[in-house]
């Protein structure tokens, strides 16, 4: 392969859905402790603290979520309109007004209250303007939109949480029979794929994995791969384009795996020579052979910064792992059609 060859420095090959968000350190906090859970962290006035929601982290365009004095603040626009409100503001007197469903919140600068469906709750800290953007505290976002808030002290991470484990897996559910009715194959050039989905929410990102389920077809690809870097990336756009589109994901990964069936008495063997250790997965079917699954390539979507990198897993013949195709989605004029 030629053009770009950069070294990942991290790259999770291979990310198993879990609850995660439960434990590794995760401190579940009631919501009147929230304001004051970073509190002992904080090293200044005003620290950057990051935000998950449901698992993905939060990339604030405008301004970053902070402690401040003991309050964890974070930008209401960005984190109410993720969580699924509208967002209005009225200049004239400095009000914020966020609807979701049947829930109205207004909300005005300086003050210490806001009202939810009229209903008057404290602030901990009143809300503030920082980089013209609005700042609430944590616990509010808890109070307005009955979200989940825990505190991970070991990575100084706020994580909000919206939907319960049962519904992420449901979530991720509909996503896989989604993308298996409408592209249960795919076609780069003159070559159509037969291929198998499975999501995962992992640890600040949506997965998709793409299996490729034939021996051929991964010899096509590695075949278009000789002359064409873009190959990758060409075979998942318009699956891209619709994870941004359609399920609102600004990052994630598409993961392009082998799944080749081996059966027992041919493992091993010239006929079906195969090492396990080459495999990421080696899982053992009711029938007695095994499934032997790879993961050989990855598209790193970023629709902030608006770039794609195809990403090398595992190196063929004593090639270095790392980016080989890097793109601005601005410039790929295609990626729609």
């Amino acid at each position: 392969m030629k053009a770009i060859r950069m070294r990942v420095l991290a790259l999770a090959g291979a990310v198993v859905l879990s609850n995660s968000l439960l434990s590794g350190g995760v401190v579940e906090a009631k919501s009147s402790d929230v304001s004051i859970l970073a509190a002992n962290s904080a090293k200044a006035a005003y620290q950057k603290v990051k935000v998950t929601i449901n698992g993905v982290d939060m990339i604030f365009k405008q301004q970053d979520a902070l402690l401040i004095n003991g309050a964890t603040m974070v930008p209401m626009r960005e984190i109410f309109e993720k969580l699924g409100a509208e967002i209005g503001w009225n200049p004239q007197t400095q009000t914020v007004t966020a609807t979701k469903d049947s829930t109205v919140i207004v909300l005005q600068i300086g003050a210490k209250t806001a009202t939810v469906n009229g209903k008057t709750v404290q602030l901990a800290k009143e809300a503030t303007v920082i980089n013209n953007a609005t700042l609430v505290p944590l616990r509010f976002v808890s109070e307005a939109l009955g979200a989940t808030i825990k505190w991970d002290a070991a990575t100084g991470t706020a994580l909000i949480e919206s939907r319960s484990q049962a519904a992420l897996l449901q979530i991720l559910k509909d996503r896989n029979e989604y993308f298996k009715g409408k592209y249960s194959k795919l076609s780069i050039d003159d070559h159509t794929m037969k291929v198998d989905y499975y999501g995962v929410f992992g640890d600040g990102y949506y997965g998709l994995y793409v299996q490729l389920t034939e021996a051929q077809d991964l010899g096509a690809l590695m075949e278009l791969l000789k002359s064409d870097d873009s190959t990758v990336h060409r075979l998942t756009k318009q699956i891209a384009y619709d994870i941004h589109d359609k399920f609102g994901e600004d990052l994630f990964l598409i993961f392009i795996q082998t799944k080749v069936n081996v059966v027992p008495q041919l493992a091993g063997s010239p006929v079906a020579p195969f090492n396990p250790q080459d495999y990421d997965i080696v899982r053992v079917l009711p029938d007695g052979s095994s499934d032997l699954i790879n993961n050989l390539f990855v598209n790193r979507y970023d629709f902030i910064n608006r770039r794609v990198d195809s990403i090398l897993v595992h190196a063929p013949d004593g090639a270095d792992p790392g980016i080989f195709f890097r793109e601005s989605l601005d410039e790929d004029i295609n990626m729609r059609k």
